[in-house]
């Protein structure tokens, strides 16, 4: 058992300080748009290539234009946002790479995809409380010549400079939430394994990531960066947590057009996609380094996407945790989830062990944040249930 479990073994008791009222929550963002490649594309590429071609790519068993055998994750994270997925809002294009339009007309670049979201504005602003999501840079990993240190370190340059800049240009339109992804490794992919490449494009993702983790720091527009690299790693190297059976196969066989029977049991769809099973993990780890602490009243149940629990060693452990409100007021555990942080979540919520208090920031609450203080009452007796008592509630401007 774990000590959170341990902690929260009994009945959790908060006052009515912040309970009595409860609001049905609101989505913490009004809208969701998505640049991108074919990791995003829901559909771009194959309503083109069917309109040019009278044969959309990808064809069957590909699920409806996508690059995968179901729903790929901007789907998944909508709903997890409180949103309804908009295609229209979606300007990914797969094959995209992060510069401006290229020999052929089709797919759409990047900087296109911006060009055709501020030209669809009709000279108003964007929205400022919508979310803003560029996801791109593998094919330009892809497309190298070759992957020596030169060549790797400027096409990996020259794409975060253009990530910057499609980010300048979304800022300037009234944009302001906004979110970058950054690079699984594109080594441990099925393409990468058969091409014998896993070290040259292992070395060309971290390059990658390690200058967009910087370009962020330094950027003076206010950026979030989700870093999915050590997701995808760990699924790689902990398939069994994920219900993975298979983390280096492809499921469904381009060159025999042949698929597995078991597609939720595969990381990969083809040599360089995720199944959808996966593309439900990312979705639900992005969501988690979105949401803020809320109470949703509709559902009774004060959700803590990422909770720290201080050891009285220092180390600590950290996990997802839902909690239910019960009519008496009481509080009990229905969810502790351990999760891997990456170091781009949102502020997270801390419980020391061994001062017992359980500190959390940003409840959104009756359309309100509030940072909640808590301190763990230990029981009398095997016949009283331990608590917490909220000791500090604080309005957040």
């Amino acid at each position: 058992m774990t000590i959170l479990q341990r902690a929260f073994n009994k009945c959790l008791v908060l006052c009515a300080c912040l309970l009595t009222t409860p609001a049905v929550i609101a989505a913490p963002y009004s809208d969701l748009y998505i640049f991108g490649d074919s990791l995003s594309d829901t559909g771009n590429l194959f309503r083109a290539t069917t309109s040019i071609l009278g044969q959309g790519i990808p064809s069957e068993p590909y699920s409806d234009g996508r690059f995968s055998n179901g729903s790929l994750w901007v789907e998944y994270l909508a709903p997890l946002l409180g949103l309804t997925y908009n295609a229209d809002h979606n300007f990914a294009w797969a094959g995209a790479e992060s510069g401006e339009e290229g020999v052929l007309p089709i797919p759409e670049n990047l900087q296109q995809q911006i060009d055709d979201f501020i030209t669809s504005l009709n000279h108003s602003s964007a929205d400022a409380d919508a979310l803003y999501i560029i996801w791109v840079g593998a094919n330009d990993i892809l497309s190298m010549s070759d992957y020596n240190n030169d060549t790797i370190n400027s096409v990996s340059q020259n794409a975060v400079n253009n990530i910057l800049t499609a980010v300048g240009n979304l800022y300037e339109s009234g944009a302001r939430n906004l979110l970058l992804m950054s690079l699984p490794d594109i080594g441990s992919t099925p393409r990468a394994i058969q091409d014998a490449l896993e070290t040259e494009l292992s070395t060309a993702s971290t390059t990658f990531n390690q200058l967009l983790i910087s370009a962020v720091a330094e950027s003076s527009i206010p950026l979030v960066l989700f870093d999915v690299s050590p997701l995808l790693t760990d699924m790689v190297s902990n398939p069994s947590s994920y219900g993975f059976s298979n983390v280096t196969d492809v499921c469904y066989n381009e060159t025999t057009e042949t698929s597995c029977g078991s597609a939720s049991q595969y990381l990969y769809w083809d040599a360089e996609h995720p199944t959808t099973r996966a593309h439900e993990f990312i979705a639900n780890r992005v969501s988690q380094s979105l949401l803020p602490n809320q109470f949703i009243s509709s559902e009774s149940r004060l959700t803590i996407p990422w909770l720290n629990v201080v050891l009285a060693n220092g180390s600590t452990e950290t996990f997802s945790a839902a909690l239910q409100l019960a009519n008496d007021g009481s509080l009990t555990l229905t969810q502790s989830q351990t999760i891997t942080p990456n170091g781009y979540f949102a502020t997270p919520a801390t419980y020391n062990a061994v001062t017992g208090l359980l500190v959390v920031p940003d409840v959104f609450a009756d359309d309100l944040y509030y940072q909640l203080t808590l301190q763990w009452q230990t029981p009398v007796s095997p016949f009283h249930v331990g608590q917490f008592e909220v000791v500090a509630v604080q309005a957040l401007e």
